[in-house]
C-alpha cells in the first residue's frame, strides 16, 4: 500500500501515465536530437591552438586548421574531382603578378595571380581583390615571392573542346601566412 502522506508511492503512477501518453518518448527523442546536434557542432577552444579571430568555413563552421591540405599534384591530376569544391592548400609563392582591372564589378580593382608551389607541383591561384570572394584581410598583392601561405580556395575545372582539355581556376576565399 502506498504511503499517502509523503506521496512516495504516487511517482510510479505518474511515470506510467506519462509513458502511456507518449510524452516520455517524445521528451527522450528531443533530448537525443539535442545531444546529437551539440556533439556535431565543433567546439573551438584555445586547447586546439586557435587564435581569436580564426576564420570558420564550411557548413559546420570549422576552423581552417581542421581542413586537411590538398596537394597541388592531386588537383592537377584529377581536376574534375575538385570542381566547385572548397579546399585548403598550402605552399610557397613562386611568382606574382597584379593587374588593375577597370571592368567587371563597377569599380577599379586588383586581380592578383600567383604561382603556388608545394612538393607535388605548381598551380596558378587568383585573388580578385575587392570584387572577388577573398574574405580575409590579407590580399595576394601584398605577398612576396618565397612567402609560405595557407589558403582556402574554390576550384573551378573547365573542360574545353572535344579533346576534354581541362583548365583549372583556383580562386582565393581566405589567405594567410603559414605559421612556422
Amino acid at each position: 500500500m502506498p504511503d499517502t502522506q509523503s506521496g512516495f508511492g504516487r511517482s510510479s503512477r505518474r511515470l506510467n501515465r506519462l509513458s502511456e501518453s507518449g510524452l516520455l518518448q517524445i521528451a527522450a527523442a528531443i533530448l537525443c536530437v539535442m545531444s546529437l546536434l551539440n556533439a556535431a557542432s565543433p567546439t573551438t577552444s584555445r586547447a586546439q591552438g586557435l587564435l581569436p579571430g580564426t576564420p570558420l568555413f564550411g557548413p559546420w563552421n570549422m576552423p581552417l586548421p581542421s581542413f586537411d591540405p590538398v596537394a597541388v599534384g592531386k588537383v592537377l591530376a584529377n581536376p574534375g574531382d575538385y570542381h566547385l569544391r572548397q579546399i585548403r592548400m598550402t605552399g610557397t609563392v613562386r611568382a606574382i603578378r597584379t593587374d588593375l582591372l577597370t571592368q567587371g564589378c563597377g569599380r577599379i580593382h586588383e586581380l592578383t595571380t600567383f604561382t603556388l608551389e608545394d612538393g607535388t607541383g605548381a598551380i596558378e591561384v587568383f585573388d580578385q581583390g575587392a570584387c572577388g570572394g577573398n574574405t580575409s584581410r590579407m590580399r595576394a598583392s601584398t605577398l612576396a615571392v618565397g612567402a609560405s601561405v595557407d589558403l582556402f580556395v574554390q576550384v573551378v575545372a573547365n573542360s574545353e573542346g572535344e579533346q576534354a582539355r581541362t583548365s583549372i581556376d583556383v580562386l582565393v576565399i581566405w589567405i594567410q601566412l603559414a605559421r612556422q
